[in-house]
């Protein structure tokens, strides 16, 4: 069975990839979920200031260790977005339950909990960093903000405090047109955003990527 690190191989996805440049939304220069692609397919985080992951040191698929099991995934959905013409943003937010029959329940307990600790966040030194991925935040809820896991794909995040009768909970809401710009990856991509956004701030990520043993 051919891995995901073997069928999404920057080889494999850097033409079309590279071929986002001043187009759907970026510049000269390419980012997915807070992280900076450079031309050599190398990830770079901002927020930790480190090299995250490089094609080029990474060695053969199946030696790469499986704490960095998302570089593909980001590769697969950056190669889907290019393949997409552009169109307005709908302005009409819609729930991922709502955009994918196959999922039953919104954020988890332990997943709103996590960006719960948000609330004690400079958001403003966030929105400040160099690579677009932080945008407003809203008065909903206990907690609300808008991110940008790609240019044209905005995500919301609305979360509420439990207490002792209700547990912590939380919702997504992405704009209808998402299912246009990455078909097929609506719930790659919503995991992929909280897994993002729940290591930029936790004090246990080593190298802008993974958890400590």
């Amino acid at each position: 069975m051919v891995s995901a690190y073997e069928r999404w191989t920057w080889k494999r996805c850097s033409e079309r990839v590279l071929a986002l440049k001043h187009r759907l939304g970026y510049g000269e220069r390419l980012w997915v979920l807070g992280f900076e692609l450079l031309d050599d397919g190398q990830l770079t985080d901002p927020f930790h200031g480190v090299e995250v992951f490089s094609p080029n040191s990474a060695g053969l698929p199946a030696t790469i260790p499986s704490h960095y099991s998302a570089v593909p995934e980001m590769y697969c959905i950056l190669s889907t977005y290019a393949a997409a013409g552009e169109i307005p943003l709908s302005g009409e937010q819609v729930s991922l339950a709502a955009l994918d029959p196959m999922w039953r329940s919104e954020l988890s307990e332990m997943d709103s909990a996590a960006l719960l600790k948000y609330v004690g966040q400079d958001f403003t030194m966030l929105q400040m960093v160099d690579v677009p991925f932080f945008g407003a935040k809203l008065e909903r809820g206990d907690l609300a903000f808008d991110v940008w896991p790609l240019p044209k794909a905005p995500v919301t995040l609305v979360l509420w405090q439990g207490d002792e009768e209700v547990v912590d909970g939380g919702t997504m809401l992405f704009d209808r047109t998402v299912t246009h710009y990455v078909p097929g990856l609506v719930r790659e991509l919503a995991w992929l955003t909280v897994w993002r956004l729940r290591n930029i701030l936790n004090p246990e990520v080593k190298w802008g990527y993974h958890q400590l043993a």
